[in-house]
């Protein structure tokens, strides 16, 4: 079977995507017989000044769904690598790495995908604040009302070498409902998103099995301690409880 993870990191916007997709467009439409308006660059690297993984989205719109084997041949036989539908139901994904890497996306011409991802693109590409939104969310990697889970999981990753820092700490903690937001972990290098995520869940799990068994997670030395200790028994560290833990 096919694996289709790789390694993921975000790079500031390169001016050199938009050439980039303009000549592997006019070499697929070529190689796939197929009009070059079939072929659409969507994806954050679509999008002038946002972040994004240095892999160039193409998507391509075909009348009938599902495309013959002719087509999955012949973008093969472009380079491609065939991912199947890769989780994704009516999308063939297929990938191409080198020097400048590429995904293809073929997908139903005028679809719900086709249209939402145009839509998606379109609509970030006309909205600043929509964009600085979307970026944001490129660097958040957990998100929480529980303020002193929020904080473990930032300490977890500060421990790795990490650094994080946490929004929307005092609204988090306001005791007006409405105005009571989820706490955010973000991380502040964006090529550590990958691994602060790992960390993230790696954390979870452990406390929500220390949670079965009665127990708290120190988040400097990662050892167990019994719900009755307020200091870690290893190292000392202070046990962090929400404010409204008594």
């Amino acid at each position: 079977m096919v694996s289709i993870d790789e390694p993921v990191h975000l790079v500031d916007y390169d001016e050199s995507w938009a050439s980039a997709f303009s000549e592997e467009c006019d070499r697929l439409a070529a190689a796939l017989n197929v009009p070059r308006g079939h072929l659409e660059h969507i994806g954050s690297t679509a999008v002038r000044g946002l972040l994004a993984k240095p892999v160039i989205e193409i998507m391509l719109g075909v009348e009938r769904w599902p495309p013959d084997d002719t087509l999955i041949e012949a973008i093969s036989r472009a380079g491609y690598e065939f991912l199947g539908e890769a989780g994704v139901p009516e999308r063939f994904c297929f990938r191409l790495r080198g020097p400048t890497s590429f995904n293809l996306h073929v997908v139903r011409l005028y679809g719900d995908h086709w249209r939402s991802n145009l839509a998606l693109r379109d609509y970030l590409r006309g909205n600043e604040a929509a964009r600085a939104r979307y970026a944001r969310e490129k660097r958040k990697v957990f998100s929480s009302n529980d303020i002193s889970e929020t904080m473990l999981v930032r300490d977890a990753l500060e421990h790795h070498g990490i650094a994080a820092t946490i929004l929307n700490e005092n609204l988090a903690r306001t005791e007006v409902t409405v105005f009571r937001v989820p706490a955010e972990v973000w991380v502040f290098d964006d090529s550590e998103y990958e691994n602060a995520a790992r960390i993230v869940a790696e954390t979870l799990r452990t406390l929500n099995n220390a949670s079965d068994s009665g127990t708290w997670i120190c988040p400097t030395c990662r050892e167990e301690n019994p719900q009755s200790f307020e200091l870690c028994w290893s190292c000392g560290r202070e046990r962090k409880r929400s404010p409204d833990a008594r």
